[in-house]
């Protein structure tokens, strides 16, 4: 369970180091929770669904994923999107909209593969390329999502869905995750950057996870308080697209607080635990209109990477 830290007009939690295949708070609140036990669908893998007005959340387990070898990984991750993806055609005018994929030992070589996240990833795309036909969709179609190691042995796949109009958004600051080059696995990631999603309660901009990357490129290795600042730079570039369509090079200090200032909920990943207090302290001043930020320590997708940050602004 977590701990609470700080109260009104700020919550934020902390995540124990086990606790990272839990979903943001704002989810469970949103959705529920599941009134059945999860459904065995076959070997390995597992399925559960709740539903809640204009949304559904679909959460598949892949059972003691850390033990399989590389082709078995990737075969049993595409077969875990397919479940999402089944379990929404079920559900007619459903949408997915979100996807929080939390993957066992990420960074660990897994045979001749450099990392169990290249493995993961050729899963996913191939799910995504069956789901919807051809690559060529990816731009329309796309969820965005975060990809976080987690410290367990299963692969947790949770999809988030929404039967209103969405449409993802991308960060002209960086390269959309599914065109990355050959230096980040054989088949790229599968994600948008964001997505814009009308609801009930007004427009609403989910954004996965977001890192110091410029280009495809990491930056800042080594060092938390730049690498801040630049994720901060894309979190706000990622309002600014979905509030107008374009995203000034560089906002003045004051129109970057204004963007910040429209995500309410938080939640950032961060990989070194003598960095928690920093980023304690200095995220509350930068999201002004955020009720709640959620900390959790975890593996990111990438070694030099320090703190990841997702979240859901309201435009």
């Amino acid at each position: 369970m977590a701990s609470v830290v700080a109260v009104s007009p700020l919550l934020v939690r902390r995540y124990p180091k086990s606790g990272v295949t839990t979903l943001p708070s704002w989810v469970t609140e949103l959705v529920g929770v599941p009134s059945e036990a999860p459904k065995e669908v076959s070997g390995a893998l597992s399925v559960q669904t709740v539903q809640r007005s204009e949304f559904m959340l679909v959460s598949v387990r892949v059972a003691d994923a850390v033990s399989m070898e590389s082709a078995d990984f990737s075969s049993n991750t595409t077969e875990a999107y397919e479940l999402v993806f089944d379990s929404l055609n079920q559900h007619r005018g459903f949408n997915l909209i979100r996807v929080w994929n939390f993957i066992p030992r990420i960074l660990d070589p897994l045979g001749q593969i450099p990392q169990r996240y290249f493995a993961f990833n050729a899963g996913r795309f191939a799910a995504y390329e069956r789901a919807y036909a051809t690559k060529d969709a990816f731009p329309r179609m796309v969820a965005t999502a975060s990809g976080i190691g987690n410290f367990g042995s299963d692969l947790m796949v949770h999809g988030l869905a929404s039967s209103n109009p969405s449409l993802p958004v991308e960060n002209p600051r960086q390269v959309p995750a599914y065109r990355y080059s050959e230096k980040y696995g054989p088949l790229p990631p599968c994600f948008s950057r964001a997505t814009r999603v009308e609801t009930s309660r007004g427009t609403w901009l989910l954004v996965g996870g977001t890192a110091s990357v410029r280009g495809e490129e990491s930056k800042h290795d080594d060092d938390l308080e730049a690498q801040t600042a630049e994720t901060l730079v894309n979190l706000a570039a990622l309002v600014a697209v979905a509030e107008s369509g374009s995203c000034e090079a560089e906002s003045s200090m004051d129109e970057r607080s204004r963007l910040l200032g429209r995500f309410r909920h938080l939640r950032v990943y961060h990989r070194r635990r003598e960095d928690r207090a920093f980023i304690e302290k200095r995220l509350p001043c930068e999201f002004p209109g955020a009720t709640t930020i959620e900390v959790s320590m975890a593996d990111l997708c990438r070694s030099p990477l320090l703190i990841e940050i997702e979240g859901l602004a309201e435009l």
